[in-house]
Formats: C-alpha cells, sequence, structure tokens
C-alpha cells in the first residue's frame, strides 16, 4: 500500500507544481515602488489587493491624494460607481491631471458628466484599473496631480 501511495503522489506533483505556480502568479502583480534617491516627492512605495502604501502609511481603504499632497480616506458615496460629487473637492486651480484607479478588476464605474467637467477645468483625466494607476502615479511629475484609489476588486 505504501508504493501505491508513493506512486500516487509522484503522479500528481506535477499538478501541485502547477497550483503552487499560479498561486505566486496571481500574487506577482503586487507593485513595490523605490523612489529616486533623494526624492521628496509624494510615492506609492506598495499595491496590492485591498493594501496600499503612500509615503510609508499603510492604508486598507480607498484613498485620495490631493494636488498639495495631503492623502485622506476617500469614498464613493454610491459603492462601485464614482460619481462627479466624489471627485469634484480633488479639482482645484492647480489640478492638471487626475488620475482614478477603478479597482484592481476594474470594477468601479464612473459617471458620464465626470469627462467632460474635467475638460472644462482643462483637466487631463485617467481612468485605469488600479495597478496602471498607480504606476502613472509614481511617473507623473506630482506639481498638479491629484488622485484617489480604490483598492479593492
Amino acid at each position: 500500500m505504501y508504493s501505491g501511495f508513493r506512486a500516487t503522489c509522484k503522479k500528481y506533483h506535477p499538478i501541485r507544481v502547477i497550483l503552487l505556480s499560479a498561486i505566486f502568479f496571481a500574487c506577482s502583480g503586487d507593485i513595490n515602488y523605490t523612489p529616486p534617491e533623494g526624492s521628496k516627492d509624494i510615492a506609492i512605495t506598495h499595491y496590492s489587493f485591498g493594501k496600499i502604501i503612500i509615503d510609508g502609511k499603510t492604508y486598507e481603504n480607498d484613498v485620495a491624494i490631493f494636488p498639495d499632497g495631503a492623502v485622506k480616506s476617500w469614498q464613493a458615496k454610491i459603492n462601485h460607481a464614482i460619481q462627479l460629487d466624489d471627485i469634484k473637492d480633488l479639482i482645484d486651480d492647480s489640478t492638471k491631471i487626475l488620475i482614478i484607479g477603478i479597482g484592481a478588476d476594474k470594477n468601479c464605474t464612473l459617471t458620464d458628466d465626470i469627462a467632460p467637467y474635467c475638460q472644462s477645468k482643462g483637466v487631463e483625466l485617467a481612468a485605469l484599473n488600479t495597478y496602471e494607476a498607480v504606476k502613472l502615479f509614481n511617473k507623473r511629475t506630482k506639481t498638479g496631480l491629484a488622485a484617489c484609489f480604490h483598492v479593492n476588486c
């Protein structure tokens, strides 16, 4: 019986390896970022589903980064439907770009009035899955940059 069990384990061993690889791959989408040495700009140093680290502080809820660099908890009034009222406070006279992270799986939607409002204010709008939104935030010049991130779905 022992030799039969051993043969069965050998037979299914490749499946376990594939499953472990799939689990590792699923977690490999995490973003880790190290700002350039000497940089004083705000940076998102980590993002994974449900967790974001901004300048060393961990948030496990949605967050907004204002043009002045202030970071605050943020949440759309209607879950998964971002409305104009949800983002208006992020736009002031200094705002040049608004980045919206619409969830890891892009489950948030934007109401139709957001894009025309941003355009009327001369603000570039980028609505992306949160992984891509974080990458874009870290690449862009911080002057005039505002962002909000749905950190889950």
